[in-house]
């Protein structure tokens, strides 16, 4: 699960696992109003995503950018753009039939924070998931 940067990929079987989660909440007039009350959303998607695929050492040492914290936590490094570039490209194609965006926004939403209103809306009350996604 620590990830070797010229190697890595998301493991076939959390992506089953994740796509299967995303396929059954999928309902015919997918938006992001609609998406907000499901009990599945894109941050526990995301959560999920993370904690199947890497080490909790690795995801407590590092960060996206390695930038910003809190005055007096210990800095984090960034994560390798390689790394977060298979995130997002899977993200955003997972996610893909989410009606009121669209893939450049999801980009953004996921990899830059650069939100839009209604995504902003959406990501910022998303719960997130208080445990790690079950892979066994």
């Amino acid at each position: 699960k620590f990830p070797d940067v010229a190697t890595f990929t998301i493991p076939a079987k959390i992506k089953t696992l994740l796509e299967t989660k995303v396929q059954n909440i999928k309902p015919e007039d997918w938006t992001l109003d609609t998406l907000k009350s499901s009990g599945y959303t894109l941050y526990r998607f995301l959560s999920e995503l993370m904690t199947s695929s890497f080490t909790e050492e690795y995801l407590k040492t590092h960060k996206k950018s390695g930038k910003g914290g809190k005055t007096g936590t210990v800095k984090r490094e960034p994560m390798d753009p390689k790394i977060i570039e298979e995130i997002v490209d899977y993200t955003t194609q997972t996610w893909k039939d989410l009606k009121g965006t669209t893939p450049q926004l999801m980009r953004q939403a996921i990899s830059n924070h650069n939100y839009e209103p209604g995504v902003y809306d959406y990501l910022g009350s998303a719960p997130r998931p208080t445990e790690p996604f079950p892979t066994d």
